[in-house]
């Protein structure tokens, strides 16, 4: 099998470019939606596994993207917002938690062949 990512040389500046990647199916998709769900004395669910274990709406953290966006780098107020499990966190804090999530995940699925 080819590898799916090609590096061009463009007057000595490499460039990656992703020809393809193998998808893989987590929770009954590919695609996995970008909420945390956090929990008491749990680690935190992420994508559908949140979504199918959150009580409510408003007990999902979904938009700490467009907020980590907003950060301004170095700055030293960071808004910090309420999760489920009665804690406050940063949008980067939430955005560690859902990669870290997703890896675990696509790790553990691909493991088993799942």
């Amino acid at each position: 099998m080819r590898s799916p990512v090609v590096v061009l040389e463009n007057m000595g500046q490499k460039e990656f470019f992703i020809n393809a990647i193998e998808l893989v199916d987590v929770h009954g998709g590919t695609n996995i939606p970008t909420v945390v769900y956090y929990r008491q004395r749990n680690e935190p669910s992420v994508g559908n596994e949140a979504l199918s274990l959150a009580r409510d709406r408003e007990d999902l953290n979904e938009d700490f993207k467009v907020d980590l966006g907003n950060q301004k780098p170095g700055s030293l107020s960071v808004r910090r917002f309420y999760c489920a499990d009665k804690n406050e966190r940063s949008a980067g804090e939430i955005t560690a938690s859902f990669l870290q999530g997703v890896v675990s995940n696509v790790s553990r699925c691909s493991k088993h062949g799942i």
